[in-house]
């Protein structure tokens, strides 16, 4: 069999029905009604179905709301799937997603046809909502990455100091003094002073007074 062209590729392309499989669902008011669908999605479309639907569950301006989840993907679905017109009212969406079949008929027709193409995409979409939400919980976190960047690096640098001291120098009288003035500094500090000290890098307050040979010094 000879090969196509590419001129016949196009042809058979512009004929070829964006969505050539016809179904029926029951309307809310009890009629039956014909739309089309088809059943798979390209990796362009894939990822616009993606973007678009965990962009509605986890943004900006109203965060996370995972009780959009469910809906937004079956909107999706009937979207990207099917030549059907989905309304812009939310209600009415709801209206239409849990009182009539409209869902049940294009999922179980689209898993008919190409089993787990939707198992993949609603994998892509949970994956997209984690990393947005991740996203999300660090550009709003009063804490910085720098800040917990630094608190790492010094319980680090405390450890090492901690495996290395000579526990018999922690014995004098002046060892126990200068540890109980360091607790009492700290002590006084509230968390806004402590992590400005850390992440300034000026434990000068701190450490200089109270930091010698025998203790750990913060540094």
């Amino acid at each position: 069999m000879p090969r196509k062209s590419k001129k016949q590729i196009e042809a058979e392309k512009e004929t070829t029905p964006l969505f050539p499989i016809a179904l029926t669902y029951t309307t809310s008011e009890g009629v039956e009604k014909e739309f089309h669908i088809k059943d798979r999605l390209t990796i362009s479309e894939i990822a616009a179905f993606v973007e678009t639907c965990s962009n509605s569950i986890v943004n900006n301006e109203h965060g996370y709301q995972p009780y959009l989840r469910d809906m937004m993907f079956n909107q999706s679905i009937l979207i990207f799937f099917t030549d059907i017109e989905i309304s812009g009212d939310a209600d009415i969406q709801y209206k239409e997603f849990t009182e009539t079949n409209l869902v049940e008929v294009v999922r179980d027709k689209i898993s008919e046809l190409n089993f787990g193409h939707l198992a993949m995409i609603e994998d892509y979409l949970d994956e997209a909502i984690e990393f947005k939400k991740q996203k999300l919980i660090a550009e709003t976190s009063s804490i910085s990455d720098g800040v917990i960047i630094a608190f790492t690096e010094l319980l680090n640098a405390l450890k090492e100091k901690v495996e290395s001291i000579d526990m018999n120098s922690l014995v004098s009288s002046d060892s126990y003094e200068n540890i109980a003035q360091l607790a009492q500094k700290l002590k006084g500090m509230d968390e806004k002073n402590i992590i400005d000290t850390i992440v300034n890098g000026s434990k000068e307050d701190v450490s200089d007074e109270v930091v010698t040979d025998n203790v750990i010094p913060i540094k």
